[in-house]
């Protein structure tokens, strides 16, 4: 038997299960659930660009908006970033992106210095082969009547802007969310950049990987009629 003393976690309890979520004391993540595992599916996009470099995602949890700017504000100025989009994925829960290109090791050091959401900065746990991932899409639960969706898709809160890019963009990932969200303040800041000629920012690559994978949501009592009874399962990831 193994035995792992946290030097940080939380414990969730809802009537779906218990979740207990921390980082032990060498560094490890350890995710703990006991109960059931709802089949809910979602589309998510990876960060990684055709030439092996990625864009920044970054995933936050329980944040007031305020701080979340304020933050992003002091990792711009001390990583010398341009801009950031911002979605909304639910009440004081955001998504943040920035779509200039870093090695991984880069964007590990930046994810370690920020307040996402802490299995988020494991990339054993938050990302694939592929990078690390965000969704794009709503969370959908198939049941015997057909697709019910659980959480809606990601909305733009707002685009911020720091300066000129230091480094090239992806261009994948930049026509991906401005297709898919349509933020005003991307096409006015392209817009900028082009007025500067600043057309050599841009990497000239159209690849982005796009991926459908299972989730979970937290607030499944409209669903727990049809979930409660179907499965019971132990998950440890460490």
């Amino acid at each position: 038997m193994r035995k792992i003393d946290l030097v940080k976690g939380s414990l969730s309890i809802s009537r779906t299960g218990i979740n207990l979520r921390g980082v032990g004391e060498n560094g490890e993540y350890i995710n703990l659930y006991i109960g059931i595992i709802p089949e809910i599916e979602t589309k998510g996009v990876c960060s990684r660009t055709e030439d092996d470099y990625h864009v920044l995602f970054m995933d936050f949890d329980d944040i007031d908006y305020k701080i979340l700017q304020s933050h992003l504000q002091r990792l711009a100025k001390h990583y010398n970033l341009s801009h950031f989009l911002i979605l909304k994925t639910s009440n004081s829960h955001y998504h943040a992106i920035c779509f200039e290109k870093f090695t991984k090791k880069e964007i590990e050091q930046i994810l370690a210095d920020s307040y996402v959401d802490v299995a988020y900065r494991h990339p054993n746990i938050a990302s694939t082969d592929n990078g690390w991932v965000l969704r794009i899409s709503s969370k959908y639960l198939q049941t015997n009547n057909g697709i019910k969706v659980v959480k809606q898709k990601p909305e733009v809160v707002d685009f911020l802007v720091f300066g000129e890019p230091r480094r090239r963009l992806s261009t994948a990932h930049w026509n991906l969310y401005k297709k898919l969200f349509k933020p005003k303040k991307m096409k006015e800041y392209e817009e900028m950049l082009k007025r500067l000629n600043r057309f050599t920012y841009w990497d000239g690559l159209f690849t982005v990987e796009l991926i459908n994978y299972k989730t979970t949501h937290r607030n499944l009592n409209m669903f727990e009629k049809e979930l409660l009874g179907k499965r019971i399962n132990i998950k440890v990831t460490i």
